[in-house]
């Protein structure tokens, strides 16, 4: 829980002019876990969870919801682990996101309707000489979708998908 008498935030409601800058009283609430298990010495299994909401003073004296650009919507995450030998690690990580719809009809900036979304993500680690090669997958399914910030600004310059299927590779070293 965090309270302030005056927050920075900018205020973009009209396209035709850049975004001012704004001073309001805010309160913000939420909850945050993580939790990690060790099955055995090849399996593991964990997880994240993230839920906040907030509340703004107008200038009017009126009371809103924050946007859900700075309250997101609740976040979950899962993952497995599974090492089939020493030095090899496999993971495999899903992504939640609830959809969120708290001002309605309303097409005021900051107050769009965001959509629940879950992404699939897969990487193996090797032990290679002193130290890890790291290949990973993220969105695993390709599937197209929109951040939280294009879609609660309710803008449609904002609109722009996020990345497709994204594959790293990385090496660790350590000395």
């Amino acid at each position: 829980y965090t309270t302030s008498d005056l927050i920075s935030a900018l205020d973009c409601s009209d396209p035709a002019v850049p975004c001012k800058p704004l001073r309001e009283p805010r309160a913000f609430w939420g909850v945050e876990g993580t939790v990690g298990w060790r099955i055995d010495s090849r399996w593991g299994a964990g997880g994240t969870l993230a839920w906040m909401q907030g509340r703004r003073t107008l200038t009017t004296g009126e009371e809103r919801r924050v946007p859900l650009n700075e309250a997101p919507p609740l976040l979950l995450g899962m993952y497995i682990d599974y090492a089939p030998r020493s030095g090899w690690t496999n993971r495999l990580q899903v992504d939640y996101r609830a959809a969120s719809d708290p001002f309605g009809a309303s097409t005021a900036f900051g107050e769009g309707r965001v959509d629940s979304l879950l992404l699939a993500h897969f990487s193996t680690g090797f032990q290679v000489g002193p130290g890890q090669l790291q290949i990973g997958v993220r969105n695993l399914f390709d599937k197209k979708h929109y951040s939280i910030v294009a879609q609660a600004h309710n803008r449609g310059f904002n609109w722009i998908p996020e990345q497709g299927r994204r594959v790293t590779i990385a090496y660790e070293a350590k000395w």
